[in-house]
């Protein structure tokens, strides 16, 4: 018995060890890397409201594939590994269906830009400066100086006005002199105008 557990620990003893050299190392390349994708985005010119989403999706990408290198160096075979995540991930899912939402609402955002870092807008209500763009929220700041965090879902499923956004040609201004012109003639004008 003492035989098998010595036999175990040497086995086992030394995986583990390497793992957890690894996961260490690994977490502290992680948050170079990071700061490495940071300052490449900057440099870019890359949508603003882009950067947060690309900071935070790189890391959870990276922190991803550290988990599975240490998974397969404690000898979890891969087939086991990708049926616990296969399984994890539905149960997650289902857990999460509304921050799964909200990071659907995110990457429309995004991709549509019905507004962008540094629009007015207003939302449920609420109006103000939008300052942050994340993957689960909208954050932004109202005129009265308060920050108002808005999920991404509720963004994408209300009515959002962006104030700096406008449409060309859809007021036409004029004056009519109301003693020299007839209302014949005044139709007459606005049907060409029109």
């Amino acid at each position: 018995m003492m035989n098998e557990v010595v036999k175990g620990l040497g086995f086992y003893l030394p995986r583990l060890v390497g793992s957890i050299v690894i996961f260490i190392i690994g977490i502290w390349l992680i948050k170079h890397l990071q700061k490495m994708v940071e300052k490449l985005i900057l440099k870019s010119k890359l949508d603003e409201s882009l950067y947060g989403f690309v900071i935070s999706s790189a890391g959870i990408a990276l922190k991803l594939t550290l988990v599975i290198t240490i998974a397969s160096m404690m000898g979890i075979p891969m087939t086991t590994f990708v049926t616990i995540l296969g399984a994890a991930s539905l149960a997650i899912g289902f857990a999460l269906k509304d921050s799964l939402a909200n990071i659907a609402g995110g990457l429309l955002i995004l991709s549509f830009h019905p507004f962008t870092i540094g629009d007015f807008i207003e939302v449920n209500g609420s109006m103000g400066t939008v300052k942050e763009i994340q993957l689960l929220f909208t954050s932004f700041n109202t005129p009265d100086n308060r920050r108002v965090y808005i999920p991404n879902s509720d963004m994408i499923n209300s009515k959002v006005i962006n104030f700096l956004k406008r449409v060309r040609g859809e007021l036409i201004l004029f004056s009519v002199p109301a003693t020299r012109m007839t209302l014949k003639r005044l139709k007459k004008k606005l049907w060409m105008w029109l």
